[in-house]
């Protein structure tokens, strides 16, 4: 029986590598009929129903595999990996509070194999990062996003790049402004723009002036946007692509358009004072 096993798996991962995913998945099952709790066909199923983007089956398979593995006291860096694809799945099938749940669960892994002191692996930012993502753009929810873009920005002071602690400081301000915090919102995009400055980080530097020069549009203050939203402009100008011009949600067409509000404006407000005189 082991050796009818292995020649099924080893023919089922012919198949997977040539992409006939469904003469895999028959094999994979066949071995399943025989040994129902075999970790390799287990995974390789999830993920071949993962890649055929049949998501209630891939969920089925992982989450089997999962039990099977921690039945059989597997290592906690597998577990870590596979219940990262279990959150994957959950996002992509737009159940979010599960999907975070799952990376939550993933992150106490990470914490659990991480010897004090040392740096973290870059996973444990992509998975942090994806939980604030998940927080601000799908649930809305930007107290929770803070808190989480706060941790990041505390392990980027530390263990990142300058620019990374910009970056962070920049989606630390764009959420205070969902949050109409905007004085706390200038300070943070105020110091990342500092770093960006110093560092000479051209793109990161635009990116924060759009986003100071839209805080000021939007409290009319519009001498005080018009110098970010220049700066910001001739940046994206220089580093537009075809597709940007095209684009209307493109960060040069979005700072343009607000360009061209606030030019109006305020040469409307110096015809009027000139008319006045």
């Amino acid at each position: 029986m082991q050796d009818n096993l292995e020649k099924w798996i080893k023919e089922a991962k012919k198949y997977y590598l040539q992409n006939e995913y469904e003469k895999a998945l028959e094999m994979y099952n066949k071995v399943l009929r025989s040994d129902p709790e075999n970790i390799d066909a287990l995974h390789e199923i999830g993920n071949i129903y993962y890649i055929k983007n049949m998501l209630p089956d891939a969920l089925k398979a992982y989450t089997k595999y999962l039990a099977v593995c921690r039945s059989l006291g597997s290592y906690l860096e597998l577990e870590r990996k596979l219940i990262e694809k279990i959150g994957r799945v959950h996002f992509l099938e737009k159940n979010y509070s599960m999907a975070i749940s799952s990376y939550l669960e993933a992150l106490a892994i990470y914490n659990q194999l991480e010897p004090e002191g040392s740096e973290p692996e870059e996973g444990k930012f992509h998975i942090l990062h994806t939980i604030g993502d998940i927080y601000f753009s799908n649930l809305r929810d930007y107290g929770q996003a803070l808190a989480i873009y706060k941790r990041l920005l505390e392990l980027s002071y530390k263990w990142n790049s300058k620019e990374v602690v910009a970056d962070n400081l920049r989606e630390i301000g764009t959420t205070l402004s969902k949050q109409k915090k905007f004085l706390e919102a200038l300070e943070k995009f105020e110091e990342a723009l500092d770093i960006c400055t110093s560092e000479n980080i051209v793109s990161g530097k635009a990116l924060t002036q759009y986003e100071i020069g839209r805080i000021y549009f939007k409290q009319k203050e519009y001498k005080k946007a018009f110098p970010y939203l220049d700066g910001a402009l001739k940046v994206f100008i220089d580093l537009a692509d075809e597709e940007d011009f095209d684009d209307k949600d493109s960060f040069l067409n979005k700072t343009k358009s607000m360009w061209e509000a606030v030019k109006n404006e305020l040469n409307r407000k110096s015809s009027n004072f000139t008319s006045e005189l």
